[in-house]
This record gives C-alpha cells, sequence and structure tokens, in this order.
C-alpha cells in the first residue's frame, strides 16, 4: 500500500477582554472583568490509497477523505469586590460565570462511482455545552504582627452536555460543590515563620 495525501489547515481565533475597576474609600474596590474567546479551525486531508501486490503489481486505487471542523466559544464573566473594614481585618467576594462551547464535526468519506459515501463509522457532528457559576467569600484577619488568619468558602455548580445529531445526552452531569479554604501563619522572628493551611479544589479537562 502507498498513501499520499494532501492535507490543509486553516485557523482563526481571537479573543476580546473588557475590565473595569471601581475605588471608593468607604466602600473598598470593585472589579469586573470579562473575557470571550473564539477559535475556529478547519483540517480536510485527502488520501490516495494505491494498492498493490508482493510482486509489485497495481491492484486498485481507493480515495479517501477526512474533514474536521472545529469551533470552541467561550466567554468568562467575574466580579470581585474587596474591602479592609479596619487595618487587621479585610473582607473579599465574588462571582464567576463561564460558559463555553465545543462543536467538532468530523467525517470521513470513500469515493465510489465518482461520488462521495460518509463512513457513518467515523462521521458525527459532536457538541459539547457547559456553564460553570462560581461565588465565594473569604477574609483576612491580623491580631498581631506575626499571626494571619485566612478563611473562606466558594461554591461551584457544574452543567455539561455532550451529544451528536444522532445521540444525545452522550454525557449529561449538574453537580455543585463546596470547597473550603483555611489558612494561619506565624512569624517566630526575621528569619523564621511556619503556616498551616488546608483547602479543597477541583480540577477539570482543559480545551487543547
Amino acid at each position: 500500500i502507498m498513501i499520499t495525501n494532501d492535507e490543509i489547515n486553516q485557523w482563526k481565533h481571537g479573543m476580546i477582554n473588557a475590565n473595569l475597576t471601581h475605588k471608593t474609600n468607604s466602600s473598598g474596590e470593585f472589579m469586573v472583568n470579562v473575557d470571550y474567546l473564539y477559535y475556529d479551525n478547519i483540517n480536510p486531508t485527502n488520501y490516495l490509497n494505491n494498492y498493490r501486490n508482493g510482486q509489485g503489481d497495481f491492484i486498485k486505487d481507493i480515495k479517501t477523505r477526512s474533514g474536521k471542523h472545529t469551533i470552541i466559544k467561550i466567554l468568562p464573566v467575574q466580579l470581585d469586590h474587596q474591602i479592609s473594614i479596619n487595618s487587621k481585618l479585610s473582607l473579599e467576594s465574588g462571582a464567576k460565570m463561564v460558559m463555553s462551547t465545543f462543536t467538532n464535526d468530523v467525517e470521513v468519506a470513500n469515493l465510489n462511482q465518482n461520488q462521495w459515501v460518509s463512513d457513518d463509522e467515523f462521521t458525527a457532528n459532536y457538541r459539547l455545552k457547559e456553564n460553570i457559576y462560581a461565588a465565594y467569600s473569604s477574609f483576612s484577619y491580623s491580631p498581631s504582627n506575626n499571626n494571619v488568619f485566612k478563611a473562606g468558602l466558594r461554591y461551584e455548580h457544574t452543567s455539561s452536555n455532550l451529544g451528536t445529531e444522532k445521540t444525545a445526552n452522550i454525557v449529561d452531569r449538574k453537580y455543585g460543590q463546596f470547597f473550603p479554604t483555611l489558612y494561619w501563619s506565624h512569624t517566630l522572628s526575621a528569619n523564621q515563620s511556619f503556616n498551616l493551611s488546608y483547602n479543597r479544589r477541583i480540577n477539570r479537562p482543559t480545551f487543547n
């Protein structure tokens, strides 16, 4: 078998960011941040499969094409607030929303009597929609120059759905979780200190 291919990669992507910060002496600092990411990739590939026997005699040619069109859209929106109650106590709170959609249209087809016939086993249009909502609050307290206490609580709710045009709800998950954080730092001297901390986090798959 001798295989030749003709591959074309078309890329388009862009990102927009907008942020606003507002400070007051009485209400603290407010921050709003909005991002939008758009990614588009078209990757068609044509194959010519040339079949020969052990003696090198020609048997047949088969033309195959594969196409992949991938679109990713991600919209994160974040609101944060910070305020210092006094010289020892400060508070932080905020909310974040991340909405993402991912479509991957894949086709494999063979040329049969001058017509392209799709191979259903390798052809599908997948769509993933995932929304993540989060809210948090935390405080930092320094009762003395050598002690710092921090504590916080974050709640996240995730909604994730994956399917194709033919098969819906291949993955359909909705769940919420709390993520606490505790921290204590104690300074013994100018060169020595120790701290204790506890936190719970979540790692999600990323787009690569």
